[in-house]
């Protein structure tokens, strides 16, 4: 069987000659083709196999293949010197010791899809060998002249594999979805190669090229994003291609090509001749990508093997079907508008994603006319790092939903309970398991089983209510084996019911393990709120039995009852001191000592529930002179009695009030009769709260009291404030804070020493005599901590220097000490924020490390994140100066030899001119452009985009220079010259920092 091309009668004949003489060019090298016993004029003449659609899989293919002698082999080491043989010696370098066709095919393979071509240098001109394939990437490849599929054929036909160049087209990133195929831009060459007796396809460049951006940002408007999107393909701004490896492309089953290439000759589909498509089926067809095949996805429903989905009254359903299902499977969607819609309007939450047992759902509600896309993205955690592209649809509403609500969330892990993430809390769900949940009755219990102790916590959402007011319709009863929320909906509407989990005990944010959508449809029937109940949660907590406290009765922690005198029994050792709290959501306030009875000796607290209806028992425990409480058990008390006590209305809890804080601490200041103590109870809104995250300590001078807080980990955390008589058991519920730290984690064995710092005598410490030189040290010390919080750099740098002057003054508590590290971040903060107005990278590097080594506390996070930003936007600048500086000599005169360019290469030239100080009178026509492209020394193009300064840029000439390239795509700029490219990156990025610099100023 011969090595060498059949001339077909169906092939394009000058096509074919094309490719002979590419093929025979890198073949003729020397003589040493004689090696192989290849003629060089009969190479084309020898006959191939039949084409016939190939039979194994791809994984029973590279089974059967297998080479050992390929396994431990190298071949990406030195790939410049590896190419700069001729075809035969690199050839036998490559497959020496290899037997099967398939092995010498990867060996080769594997040597092309390492070539990173920006990356790969050329040698010296007498150390280059003519006609290797050295000189075909330099001079071929990396100018758009050649390609890897005819470098790829070259070494195949060497190692007397036989192998063809396939002429087709392919959705690379001038593609766009739903539009006719431009058979201009989008032609493409790929190779089918001969291996284990059946032909296979390589697509080398799609193997060892990613383009990040693509046209969609020309095309469409992001309008909704599911949870946090991180990918490889990133969906707006222009192309920018980097080397990734993707052996996807080397022999993949010829099915999962059908979205993304199609042959000239149908045959090279290497399909069933029933499973071969037209040229109008691939441009209909759905578009999907690699990821779609390696997460063995697949649709039942045939209208989505198309790209178009026409939605009825703005509704689609995409049911895709995983076969083999995993937990590490993932998946995220965005959401575009075509901006050739009509409607300017944003809006987003309009996707229901579903991930169940088997599938991934995405059913749309899209309000508007127009035209969207929906992309779709995944990834296997055992196999991927990040998400990519699984596949995309183009949504053609004629008409919009009649339902103009949108989702009240958007959670990134979908909605529905058939998830890997319950599963591995070991919660698995009882009576609900889809996604959505009808009801007409407004109360919904959904039950779940649990084989393991986890912490769990839930809340509600809705468009029409805020958080904190549907905490009151929405609780967990938790017992041992089991959990169930109890929703109980104000009013007809939608809402989302999540669930959150982590490992018993386990400090920190909870998981998102779980989420329904219920949908409440009657608007005759609305319910009242439930009493508070702290942290949303009938049942023990797991603090609870760290401090041995057992609740004996009742039984089960939600209780119907008919009688109006209740019993709670609790078991606990007599050093725990025991609180508790009562309410009713017809009551004012918490209840009184004369509703909750606390009998210490016997363990025994008796409830006289007055009114019928829904009260909530909480149980805490703390210490006597009040600081932290914690809640360690929840009671929900179902009352069918009749009420004995008058009818009072609704009661309304205290409203949160926000804090902010960045350096992890507040004090709130509590008022307060005599006759109360001040206690606070401290968690995380959705976490546990323990003493590495946070602390509480209350002050109370019996007249007022002071509660301060300390956080150290970034989160939101919820403080109760209670108040209770003198010798009383029962607290009442005095005021409710939500403090949200931002600042990141905070030190806390410095902040107990800058507490111990901080610590200023106050005027009853003051003696009632003192001395001359009491009163100059109380002073000085005065000033110093007045200078401190005023935060002057000035006045702090006076009141130092004044102190140390005062000689050796007695300073127990620091405050000289506390002074200067104030007085370091203040001088630091000045020198962050002028750099960040600098172009000067390595003072920007430099003043970052000082920075991160002072103990700020968290003082200069917003100005270290600035100048980090700043930093990474100077990277980038740099690294596309030095890519105008690397370019190829050849590339700059390519550009100066035409003598009349393509549109786009004559207004990148004019546009990069003007940014670097041309007027417009020097560049009358293409020929003083040229002019000025050529000169030379310090004059020269390179050098004075290495040599550009930003601040030189008025926004004047900004503003000229953008109006001349932004009609332009990147797309259309490399298709006319790459060199062009690289100055119209360069210029789009001067113009942006221009801007903001603007926008600053």
């Amino acid at each position: 069987m011969g090595c060498g091309a059949s001339v077909s009668q169906n092939e394009n004949s000058e096509e074919q000659i094309y490719q002979n003489e590419e093929l025979n060019r890198l073949l003729q090298e020397r003589g040493d083709v004689s090696d192989y016993s290849i003629p060089q004029i009969a190479l084309c003449q020898m006959s191939y196999p039949p084409i016939t659609p190939s039979c194994k899989s791809k994984k029973e293919l590279l089974a059967a293949g297998s080479d050992s002698a390929l396994q431990s082999r190298d071949i990406t080491i030195n790939t410049a010197s590896l190419l700069n043989h001729t075809c035969n010696e690199l050839v036998k370098i490559l497959t020496e010791e290899l037997v099967s066709n398939l092995s010498k095919v990867r060996a080769i393979y594997s040597l092309i899809a390492s070539l990173d071509i920006a990356q790969i240098s050329a040698p010296a001109e007498e150390e280059l060998i003519p006609k290797a394939p050295l000189e075909y990437v330099l001079k071929k490849i990396k100018n758009y002249q050649g390609n890897h599929a005819h470098l790829f054929c070259a070494l195949c036909r060497v190692a007397c594999v036989p192998c063809e160049v396939v002429s087709g087209y392919n959705k690379s990133s001038s593609y766009q979805l739903g539009k006719q195929i431009d058979r201009k831009k989008l032609a493409a060459q790929w190779n089918a190669v001969y291996v284990e007796q059946e032909w296979r396809l390589v697509d080398c460049f799609w193997s060892t090229v990613c383009v990040v951006g693509g046209e969609d940002s020309d095309q469409w408007d992001v309008l909704d994003v599911n949870g946090r999107l991180v990918t490889d393909r990133k969906i707006s701004g222009d192309n920018k291609i980097t080397h990734r490896i993707n052996d996807f492309y080397f022999l993949p089953d010829p099915h999962s090509l059908k979205s993304t290439h199609i042959p000239r000759r149908k045959e090279w589909q290497l399909l069933p001749e029933k499973q071969q498509i037209s040229i109008t089926d691939f441009e209909q067809a759905a578009y999907t990508r690699e990821r779609y095949y390696e997460l063995g996805i697949r649709t039942l429903d045939s209208e989505l093997d198309k790209c178009r989905l026409k939605a009825d009254q703005g509704q689609v359903t995409i049911d895709l079907e995983i076969i083999e299902d995993s937990p590490s499977i993932d998946f995220k969607y965005m959401l575009f508008k075509a901006k050739s819609s009509k409607t300017d309007a944003s809006f987003e939450k309009f996707v229901l994603f579903e991930r169940g047992n088997g599938f991934a759902r995405y059913e749309t509600n899209i309000p508007l006319e127009g035209e969207f896309k929906l992309d779709i993205f995944g990834k296997d955690g055992r196999k991927h790092n990040s998400m990519d592209l699984v596949c995309s649809y183009i949504i053609e509403c004629v008409t919009g939903s009649d339902d103009k609500e949108p989702l009240p969330d958007d959670p990134a892990i979908g909605w529905g309970a058939e998830t890997g993430h319950l599963s591995a809390f070991g919660i698995k769900p009882v009576t609900h398991k889809t996604g959505t949940i009808t009801t007409t009755t407004g109360t919904v219990d959904i039950k779940f089983s649990l084989s393991q102790p986890v912490e769990l916590m839930c809340l509600m959402l809705s468009n029409s209510h805020t958080k904190e007011q549907l905490d009151q319709y929405i609780y967990l009863e938790v017992t041992n084996e089991e959990c169930i929320i109890h929703v109980t909906l104000p009013k007809k509407g939608v809402y989302a019911c999540e669930l959150f989990a982590n490992e018993e005990g386990l400090p920190g944010e909870m998981q998102n393990v779980c989420n329904y959508v219920i949908k409440y449809h009657n608007k005759k029937v609305t319910h009242n709120p439930l009493p508070y109940l702290p942290r949303n949660r009938a049942g023990a907590f797991t603090k609870a039995k760290e401090l041995g406290v057992e609740v004996v009765k009742p039984t089960c922690p939600v209780v119907v009852t008919k009688d109006s005198k209740f019993e709670v029994q609790v078991k606990a050792s007599d050093d725990i001191i025991l609180y508790s709290s009562l309410h009713h959501c017809e009551q004012k306030s918490t209840a009184s000592n004369q509703q909750v009875c606390y009998i210490k000796e016997e363990g025994r607290f008796d409830l006289t529930l007055e009114r019928s209806g829904t009260y909530c028992f909480a149980l805490y425990t703390g210490s006597e002179n009040g600081s932290q409480l914690q809640n360690v058990y929840n009671c929900v008390i179902h009352n069918q009695a009749e009420s004995t006590a008058k009818q009072s209305g609704t009661s309304e809890l205290p409203k949160y009030k926000v804090i902010h804080t960045k350096e992890g601490g507040a004090q709130l200041p509590i008022s307060k009769s005599s006759s109360e103590n001040i206690l606070a109870s401290m968690s995380r809104e959705r976490g546990l709260a323990d003493e590495s995250s946070c602390k509480v300590n209350i002050a109370d001078d019996g007249k007022k009291a002071t509660i301060d807080i300390k956080v150290f980990e970034n989160g939101v955390y919820l403080v109760d404030v209670y108040a209770r008589s003198n010798q009383e058991s029962t607290v009442i519920l005095k005021e409710r804070y939500k403090v949200i730290h931002e600042g990141g984690v905070v030190n806390k064995k410095e902040v107990e020493v800058e507490e111990k710092e901080e610590e200023v005598e106050s005027e009853d410490e003051t003696p009632e005599e003192e001395s001359e030189e009491d009163v100059r040290i109380r002073e000085l010390k005065q000033k110093l901590l007045n200078a401190i919080a005023s935060g002057d750099e000035e006045n702090l740098a006076s009141a130092i220097e004044e102190f140390k002057a005062a000689g050796d003054i007695p300073d127990p508590k620091k405050i000289l000490a506390k002074a200067e590290r104030e007085l370091q971040i203040i001088r630091m903060r000045r020198r962050l924020v002028a750099v960040t107005q600098s172009e000067d990278i390595e003072e920007l590097e430099e003043t970052l490390i000082e920075a991160n080594s002072i103990k700020h506390r968290g003082k200069l996070d917003k100005e270290i994140a600035a100048a980090k930003k700043r930093l990474e936007k100077l990277r980038n600048m740099d690294e596309l100066r030095n890519a105008v500086f690397k370019l190829d000599q050849r590339t700059v005169a390519e550009i100066k030899s035409f003598s009349s360019p393509p549109e786009p290469i004559k207004i990148v030239m004019k546009g990069t001119l003007l940014l670097l100080g041309n007027t417009k009178g020097d560049m009358k026509d293409w020929r003083s452009i040229v002019a000025l492209i050529g000169k030379t020394g310090k004059e020269s193009l390179k050098r004075r985009v290495m040599e550009f300064r930003i601040r030189n840029l008025t926004m004047e000439v900004a503003d000229e220079a953008k109006q001349l390239l932004s009609p332009m795509s990147l797309t259309e700029v490399r298709d006319a010259s790459t060199g062009a490219a690289t100055f119209y990156l360069w210029s789009l990025a001067m113009i942006e920092e221009a801007e903001q610099r603007h926008e600053k100023q």
